[in-house]
């Protein structure tokens, strides 16, 4: 059957391509949208891309290669850029801003966009009038009668325009709207893409840097509909859309529902982290008790060891207190030892990304070394291969590693005049790699898709798990989802799981009955299905596959061979892990059917569902509906929606007071089940959360972390995933489960490590090492949003689960972000490219201290309460945190935001004193206010340590 509107669309989008493939490129009109992240931060960026450095790298390629357009500078972009965000951030009043900035933006008239409106199909406009309605109410219409537009910012570069995605919100929404998997695009969203097509005649679009949010809008999960929001936006545009390559799964969701050609674009490069400071002092010191004998020596060698752990926080890193270091001490020195080596060796990302270039020598160097890694190391005559790294990070470039691959790739020297076999074979793929490194063809191939070329694919990754990404400026495809979990993977998962447990039954005394599991597409890409095969062999599953490698079926373990109780797993997926694994999904769902009907003493999984079955069948399900909804395990946003809400919701400190309604709010997002069979695919009930019923009885939940560029603090999406796990099942159980990753990064020491471990190390290896910040300090503007970021990530933790962070963390992030403490220049650097940043960083850790997360102490709340005033001026925070705020700067003694100008009195008359008499009469205010302040911060660390003890599970 031909559906015609589908088929005409087809047919628009062919002949587009055909007119890129044959119009000259000055005649040629193209659009750029480029993204607002952090959200509502005011900021220019993408994942691991430094944008404004990118487009004024692509710009002038544009111009020589025949388009029409004007070349700008980075100093310039970043100075423009932010401006076109603050209508969508509600900033500014719409009037004030367009008056201010008449050349920044184009009128989509009103009456043009409603005649185009109307021409759809009634089902659709219903839909957006009923959220938003009618076009002349939206936010970003400006006049009124025939004069009325919809404001579009924008900057015209010549025949380029340059404008920020729309947002999804208008900057006023509430909680609610950001958990609205459902929730159509408003007026001005799909206007702002109308006037590109329409009105710009846009002959293609470029999507810039990863990612956007129109390939995420509502419709169907695959084959959509033509009006989809996903496609409405679109129409028939052309769309190139340069992505980071280590983001296999939402590359596939661009081409897919953004229609988009993606071109692949490098990761930063890295360096082994290295030691610095606390942590190079500390591992000296555990070389110098390891080489003494017993006795007066060594004792006050432990002593100072001891004495020196306790001054700083590392030991907590571990979960050791000073008691169990001094009754155990030579087993804390060993665990001590072994973190170093592994913060020592992880793997740093250095800086952002540049679209069309490649990275400096010394940077080439470092990453082509640990793209060798341990091949390399091993065939090295290393003096002591188990200390490579563990040194002052600054000594990289005189390792042997490091000297080794730069005399081939930097020094000119031929890989064939070695004598050893390996050492050659690893020299000439240095070679081979640095040119794939420095053959970087995202511009050139950009150009090509401009002119309608093919652009050959390639598979995703970063560089240290998988070379075969470079050369860069490709098409990503995906892992064949038919084979998910490869046999490898299997065995992989199979120890992690069974390491899971033996973790669990020593620490509890009890196996673990429930287990959650977060699933996410590009992890499953990366790792081949090791996350589910832990799922799978936790439940007593096995896998069987054809000959091929695809997964034919999966059958159950007997109870005699498995030789342990089965854990019943509940997996929460994201939404493109929905769309693009529902062949293992709906295995699984068919051997659920099948492990629940067993009749086994230790089968907690067939215990549940008789239990769940009951309660449905109680509420007037059908009974053998009812046993069908209670087997599924599988959850996620309703079909055709994506992501829970949680980050926009976290971060919107107005929107709400406590964590309660956010699990609410992310258990009604998350609660469609997933299974096989008629009407099991995206079901929920009105008066049963499935989705709860199995998680309110979870002990642990699991993430996987496969990625060298991605951890804990890197994007929302850990927080987002797991922590909304952990807030959920402490909303239902009141005891917050036990976290854990799977650490997959190197291939043969996968590992699962308490989340919290992770978070520690990742703070101390990345976000408080002087090596990470100061390559972002490289980054000038796009470095700033980075610390950001990062600081409003784990202020996501914060609230998911309180338990993973630490106030001696918070306090750590303020000395080395606010007060300079690894003498970076840090403040100036802020000064100079974004000061706004360093203003949110400093909001963000006063909410913390606003809602009790962290119990500073008065010295560091009235420093970020100097600070915010310096910074913020008459830009300060609004609502519930701008008072706060200006509490405390009253408590503190400050003249407040309000005070200074004249002030009309009215009662009693005021008379002058002079100011022999002021001075007799001392002013109670102040003391007054500070002594209010300390008792506030007193009632805080009381309700604290309360919250902490009944998080702990009492």
């Amino acid at each position: 059957m031909v559906i015609d509107e589908q088929l005409d669309l087809l047919l628009d989008r062919a002949m587009r391509l055909v007119t890129l493939r044959r119009k000259a490129p000055a005649s040629k009109k193209i659009a750029l949208m480029y993204w607002s992240y952090p959200p509502g931060e005011r900021g220019v960026s993408a994942s691991n891309l430094n944008v404004p450095r990118s487009l004024a790298m692509l710009l002038p390629q544009l111009a020589a290669a025949g388009y029409q357009v004007d070349v700008a500078t980075a100093a310039t972009l970043e100075a423009q850029l932010p401006q076109l965000l603050d209508p969508w951030l509600g900033q500014v009043p719409l009037a004030q801003w367009t008056a201010q900035h008449p050349q920044f933006w184009a009128p989509a008239p009103l009456a043009d966009y409603k005649r185009w409106f109307g021409q759809l199909p009634a089902a659709v406009r219903d839909k957006i009038t009923a959220r938003w309605g009618e076009p002349e109410q939206d936010a970003m219409v400006l006049g009124s009668g025939k004069d009325a537009a919809i404001v579009v910012p924008r900057i015209e570069f010549g025949q380029l325009v340059m404008l920020p995605q729309p947002a999804r919100m208008p900057a006023d929404s509430s909680l609610a709207s950001y958990h609205d998997g459902d929730l159509p695009p408003p007026h001005a969203y799909l206007a702002a893409y109308w006037l590109l097509r329409e009105d710009f005649a846009a002959d293609a679009l470029i999507h810039f840097g990863t990612h956007g949010n129109q390939e995420f809008l509502p419709g169907k999960e695959r084959g959509l509909s033509v009006d989809d929001a996903a496609w409405l936006a679109l129409g028939d545009l052309p769309v190139i859309y340069p992505y980071i390559t280590d983001n296999i799964g939402e590359a596939l969701q661009a081409r897919r529902r953004g229609q988009a050609v993606t071109i692949s674009h490098q990761t930063p490069p890295f360096a082994p982290a290295g030691l610095h400071g606390e942590l190079l002092q500390v591992h000296d010191l555990l070389h110098e008790w390891q080489l003494l004998d017993d006795g007066p020596v060594r004792s006050r060698t432990e002593a100072a060891i001891i004495a020196s752990i306790a001054e700083g926080t590392l030991y907590r890193d571990l979960g050791w207190e000073r008691q169990r270091i001094e009754a155990d001490f030579p087993a804390f020195q060993h665990e001590l030892h072994l973190y170093l080596h592994e913060l020592a060796v992880d793997a740093q990302p250095l800086g952002l990304h540049v679209f069309g270039s490649f990275p400096d020598p010394e940077h080439r160097v470092s990453t082509l070394m640990q793209m060798l890694g341990e091949d390399l190391y091993n065939a090295l005559d290393l003096e002591d291969p188990s200390e490579l790294f563990v040194d002052d990070y600054t000594q990289l470039t005189g390792s042997e590693p490091y000297r080794f691959v730069s005399r081939f790739v930097l020094e000119g020297e031929v890989p064939q005049l070695l004598a050893d076999d390996t050492l050659r074979e690893l020299a000439v793929q240095a070679v081979q790699w640095d040119r794939a490194m420095l053959d970087n063809n995202e511009i050139r191939h950009l150009l090509a898709a401009l002119a309608g070329r093919y652009i050959p694919t390639t598979t995703g990754g970063d560089p240290i798990r998988n070379a075969g990404i470079l050369p860069t400026g490709r098409n990503i495809f995906g892992f064949d989802p038919s084979r998910l979990p490869t046999e490898r993977a299997w065995q992989v998962g199979r120890e992690l799981a069974d390491e899971l447990i033996a973790t669990h039954l020593e620490t509890h005394q009890d196996y673990p009955e429930s287990l959650a599991i977060s699933l996410w597409s590009s992890e499953a890409m990366r790792q081949q299905g090791v996350m589910e095969a832990q799922m799978l062999h936790l439940l007593g599953l096995e896998p069987r596959w054809d000959r091929g490698g695809r997964l034919e079926q999966l059958v159950i373990v007997p109870a005699e061979t498995l030789g342990r109780p089965r854990v019943d797993v509940v997996a929460s997926i994201t939404g493109i892990y929905r769309d693009q694994f529902p062949h293992f999904i709906e295995h699984l769902a068919h051997a659920l059917t099948e492990l629940a009907a067993l009749d086994e003493p230790a089968n907690p999984v067939s215990r549940h569902v008789q239990m769940l079955t009951q309660k449905l069948v109680g509420s007037g399900t059908d009974p053998v509906r009812a046993r069908q909804l209670a087997t599924i395990r599988v959850f996620s946003s309703a079909s055709g929606s994506y992501g829970t809400g949680v980050p926009d919701g976290v971060l919107d400190t107005e929107g709400w007071d406590h964590d309660e309604e956010l699990a609410q709010a992310y258990l009604a997002r998350m609660q469609y089940g997933y299974g096989a069979g008629d009407g099991m695919w995206a079901v929920s009930l009105e008066d049963v959360n499935l989705y709860a019923e199995n998680l309110g009885r979870v002990q642990g939940a699991i993430l996987g972390r496969s990625s060298n560029l991605h951890g804990l603090l890197s994007t929302d999406h850990p927080f987002e995933y797991l922590g909304g796990i952990a807030m959920a099942v402490r909303s239902l159980s009141g005891t917050t489960p036990a976290l854990y990753i799977s650490n997959l990064r190197t291939a043969g020491g996968e590992r699962n490590v308490s989340a919290a471990r992770f978070l520690a190390g990742e703070l101390r290896s990345r976000y408080q090492h002087p090596g990470w910040i100061s390559a972002m300090q490289d980054e000038g503007y796009a470095g700033t949003l980075e610390l950001l970021n990062v600081v409003n990530n784990f202020y996501g933790w914060q609230v998911t689960d309180p338990s993973m962070v630490r106030d001696d963390q918070w306090q750590a992030f303020h000395e080395v972000y606010l007060q300079d403490s690894l003498g970076l220049g840090l403040q100036a650097w802020f000064e100079e490219h974004n000061e706004n940043a360093m203003q949110r960083i400093v909001e963000r850790m006063l909410d913390a201290v606003r809602r009790d997360y962290w119990q500073a102490d008065a010295a560091t709340v009235q420093d970020l309460v100097e600070r915010h005033r310096e910074l913020a001026g008459s830009d300060g925070a609004g609502g519930k945190l701008g008072e706060y705020i200006e509490t405390l700067s009253a408590g503190f003694g400050m003249e407040t935001a309000g005070a200074g100008g004249a002030q009309s009195v009215t009662g009693q008359r005021l008379t002058q004193v002079d100011s022999q008499s002021a001075a007799a009469v001392p002013d109670p205010r102040p003391w007054l206010a500070s002594l209010a302040l300390l008792l506030m911060l007193g009632a805080g660390a009381l309700r604290q340590g309360w919250r902490l003890r009944h998080l702990s599970g009492r």
